[in-house]
Formats: C-alpha cells, sequence, structure tokens
C-alpha cells in the first residue's frame, strides 16, 4: 500500500506543474483561433458579395454583425448593399442608418452604392414602365457609377427606354466616350439617334463635326433637327436656318423639336422667332413655344411668355 503512493504523488505532482502550463497556453491560443475563425467569415462574405451571391452575404454577415467584430464596417457595407441588391430596400436603409450611428458619419459614396444597388432589379421588370422608371433613376444621377448600368439598357427591346438611356448617357463624359453610346448612331428609334447626336454636342469637341453632319439628310426629321442643334452647339452658325425653317414646318414634331432647340442654344435672336409661335393653334407647341422663350431669360422673352399666362390651356399657363 505505502509503495504506491510515491507513484500517486509524482503523478499528481506532474499535473499540477504542467496543467496549468498547458491550460495557460490553450487560453492563450484561443483569442487567435477566434480572430482566424473571424477573418474566414469575413472573407467569406467578402466572396460572395465579389461574386454576386447577395442572399449568401446577409446569411453569413447577419452572425457577424451581432458580435460586432473588429471587422463591422466592412461587413456592414456588404451587408447594406446586399439588401438593396435584393431589393430589400427598407432594410437596407435601416442597416445604413446603424452604420451611420455606428461610425458617427454619413457615407455619401456607399449611399450613392446603396441607391444604384436599389434600383438595378427593376431593369430586369417584364413591364416597360418600370424599366423606364430605373433607368429614368439612373439617368437622373449623372453619376459615372450609373454608367456601365444604362449602358446595358442600350440593349432594351423597347426604343424608349434606349431614348431615355442615351439622354443620360450624352449628360455625362465617360457616358459619351462609350462606343456603345456612339453606335448607337445606328439605331432604329429616330429619338435614339437625335440623343447621341445631342449628347456628343455637349463634349464641345469639334472633331465630332464630321459624324454629326451626315445626320442633317436623316430620313427622320426629329433627327435633322437635332443635328442642326448639335452643330450650332459647335460652333457652325450657319445651320440657324435650317432651325428657322422647322419652327415655320407644317409638321407638328418638326415645329416643336425646333422650337425645344431654339430653347435650349439660348440665342436670344430666337425671341423674335418663338414670338410668332406662342399662338400657335397646337397646345403643345404654344407649351414649347412658353417653355423655351423662359430659357432665354431675356426681357423681351419674359414680356412674350407674360402674354401666355392667360392662355386657356392648363399646361401653356
Amino acid at each position: 500500500m505505502n509503495k504506491s503512493k510515491p507513484k500517486h504523488s509524482a503523478h499528481g505532482l506532474v499535473l499540477g506543474i504542467f496543467l496549468p502550463w498547458i491550460v495557460w497556453w490553450g487560453m492563450a491560443e484561443i483569442p487567435n483561433l477566434v480572430w482566424a475563425g473571424e477573418e474566414t467569415s469575413v472573407e467569406a462574405v467578402r466572396k460572395a458579395f465579389e461574386q454576386g451571391q447577395y442572399p449568401k452575404v446577409i446569411e453569413l454577415a447577419e452572425p457577424l454583425l451581432k458580435k460586432g467584430n473588429a471587422s463591422a464596417p466592412q461587413v456592414q457595407q456588404w451587408y447594406v448593399l446586399a439588401l438593396a441588391h435584393t431589393s430589400k430596400t427598407s432594410e437596407a436603409l435601416d442597416a445604413y442608418e446603424r452604420l451611420v450611428q455606428d461610425n458617427g458619419r454619413e457615407d455619401e459614396v456607399l449611399l450613392k452604392q446603396m441607391a444604384i444597388a436599389s434600383i438595378l432589379p427593376l431593369r430586369a421588370d417584364m413591364r416597360e414602365q418600370m424599366r423606364g422608371a430605373a433607368y429614368t433613376a439612373l439617368r437622373e444621377m449623372e453619376a459615372i457609377e450609373a454608367m456601365p448600368y444604362l449602358e446595358e439598357g442600350l440593349g432594351d427591346q423597347s426604343g424608349m427606354i434606349r431614348a431615355l438611356v442615351t439622354e443620360g448617357m450624352g449628360h455625362v463624359a465617360a457616358g459619351r466616350q462609350s462606343k456603345r453610346f456612339r453606335d448607337a448612331l445606328k439605331d432604329g428609334a429616330a429619338l435614339v439617334r437625335a440623343n447621341v447626336l445631342e449628347g456628343m454636342a455637349e463634349s464641345g469637341d469639334k472633331k465630332m463635326i464630321p459624324i454629326i453632319t451626315p445626320f442633317l439628310t436623316d430620313d427622320q426629321l426629329i433627327v435633322q433637327i437635332s443635328a442642326a442643334k448639335a452643330l450650332l452647339g459647335l460652333g457652325q452658325s450657319q445651320y440657324w436656318e435650317r432651325l428657322e425653317r422647322g419652327v415655320r414646318s407644317e409638321d407638328g414634331y418638326e415645329r416643336g423639336a425646333s422650337i425645344r432647340a431654339l430653347g435650349d442654344l439660348g440665342d436670344p435672336r430666337a425671341v423674335a422667332i418663338l414670338e410668332q409661335t406662342i399662338k400657335d393653334s397646337q397646345p403643345s407647341i404654344r407649351a414649347a413655344a412658353v417653355s423655351a422663350l423662359g430659357k432665354l431669360q431675356t426681357p423681351s422673352a419674359l414680356k412674350a411668355v407674360k402674354g401666355a399666362m392667360f392662355d386657356h390651356i392648363p399646361a401653356v399657363r
């Protein structure tokens, strides 16, 4: 019986000396293991986001955000955008507000990205009016970030959608420089071609003149007017007569397009021409004339506009 005691004592001694050290080293490694696990989880969220797997991003990010780990700001951003991409706009806004509270400041870049992400799913809607609303919203942003998504709209089956897209792209340098934007000069829809021509003129690049000039003889009058307007905007004053002729045209579309072009160009010479159209028999022409005169911002233009304040058509007033 006595002989076994040393054995047990030695065993206890070993455990007593080494066990605390084993436990200590094990505990010391736990934070590293936890951090490695966290890092792996964050990496998984990143990969899912980059691959466009937005439902998976939401699934992976929520547990991390509840923990409030060190990578939370980055994960929060992916989470906000993933919610927006999956049409959960209300939840995305709530998540964004929490991020702002945590950071103590607004994130304008993220807010813009979130707005774009919320719009994108609507581009695939079967209803033309919903796609139109989506592209109109992207167009109104006039942001470089929206250009790749607008460019995709050039392939939409609806001419109205393509016209919205080209109008938006024409107002932004990155849009005007797009090859697909310039290729839209071959589009079958007249309004699309017209918008591209006017967009080219906004660049102020006189190298566009030989590209625009052939469209003065386009088979659609609205395209001819846009070509003349674009060339005038690039300093080719000889095409003023084309717009004057358009204002006198019997075709309502040509008259309206010519009147709007004169207003957009902002040349005071247009006042005398537009004064003749403010009493046109067509309400749409009178409304276009009033709008064009308002853009000229001269005393004589204002006097002409005042004369239309009592027009019997509400749209004109």
